[in-house]
């Protein structure tokens, strides 16, 4: 985190810190952030930002307690938890060990991880793996 707004002071030096750390979180927070470390509300561009700030920043982002208001429906989640057991597939081919000729992937299959593209990156690569292993199948069982 403090090499991401070192960077971003380094790329922005103009900007106001505020600005600069947008990348990082919302706008709302970045403001009340930014008001905590400098409490006169004099505008602090990230070129003229102190070290002791820069630390004070940090540890705010990381300390801030936060709480829970309300929670989205399920219905509008991006991924949920379930699915065909991976114990019921053949990792290398994505083919059902219960029905031969049946190919999972992506959100169908129990697996998840991490936000940020690990999910997506789940749904790639076993659609890729499962779609050359369906067609081989194809190949090889329906004439």
């Amino acid at each position: 985190m403090e090499q991401s707004i070192l960077d971003g002071c380094a790329a922005y030096p103009k900007q106001e810190i505020a600005r600069v750390i947008t990348d990082l979180l919302p706008r709302a927070l970045t403001l009340y952030l930014v008001e905590q470390i400098q409490p006169d509300g004099r505008p602090i561009l990230a070129s003229q930002l102190p070290k002791d700030a820069r630390r004070e920043l940090i540890r705010l982002m990381k300390e801030m307690p936060l709480t829970i208001q309300a929670i989205r429906p399920l219905a509008e989640a991006t991924i949920t938890r379930g699915g065909v057991s991976l114990d019921e597939i053949e990792s290398t081919t994505m083919q059902s060990k219960l029905c031969p000729g049946l190919f999972f992937a992506g959100e169908v299959i129990n697996a998840d991880g991490p936000c940020g593209g690990y999910n997506l990156q789940i749904a790639w690569s076993t659609g890729a793996l499962a779609g050359k292993q369906a067609g081989q199948w194809s190949k090889n069982h329906i004439s």
